[in-house]
């Protein structure tokens, strides 16, 4: 038997941060009192120990608002990387476009919209809509938002497997276009 704590100070400290900030908010988004204060408090407090600036970091990286593994992992990969160009990144960020209401899973600098798509959201079996049918809602949710002056990057499993590709994509997209202004409604 073990506590969730411990539980917790374990993953991080035998999987490193980025499995530590998976299971944080994976427990942050089950368990909404599970505040970083509260994590913080009942993580770090008492004696030190070994591997406990990365369980602080794991904390201090985790969210809420996480939706999947692969978004807590991408989210870590960017925000710890020297990303050449990134000057804001916002993680379930709502946009309006009249008359929708989308949820980027990541807005960076306030016009490139990163989409995490992991191989289950495509499988029929999963998901109540079939794979088609989630294709053609992305098509079509992507047509609007460029219509807006959003650009959007779909990243996948294998390219959050490999850090250094999921930054070199997001880099390629930020050097591409100077300082786009997207022609949101106000």
């Amino acid at each position: 038997m073990t506590t969730l704590v411990r539980t917790i100070k374990d993953v991080v400290r035998y999987h490193g941060v980025t499995s530590g900030v998976v299971a944080i908010d994976s427990l942050r988004a089950g368990l909404p009192s599970f505040t970083r204060e509260v994590l913080s408090q009942q993580l770090t407090q008492g004696p030190p120990y070994r591997g406990i600036n990365k369980v602080r970091e794991a904390i201090a990286l985790s969210t809420g608002k996480s939706e999947s593994p692969l978004e807590s992992r991408a989210r870590v990969a960017l925000l710890t990387a020297k990303v050449k160009g990134l000057e804001t990144l916002e993680f379930q960020k709502e946009i309006t476009v009249a008359p929708h209401l989308f949820r980027a899973d990541f807005l960076i600098n306030g016009w490139l919209v990163v989409e995490v798509d992991g191989r289950a959201k495509y499988d029929g079996a999963t998901f109540s809509q079939s794979a088609e049918q989630a294709i053609r809602e992305e098509r079509e949710r992507e047509v609007h938002l460029s219509r807006q002056g959003f650009r959007v990057l779909r990243v996948h499993d294998e390219d959050i497997d490999n850090p250094a590709r999921l930054v070199a994509l997001v880099e390629r997209e930020l050097s591409s276009l100077a300082s786009p202004k997207p022609a949101r409604p106000a």
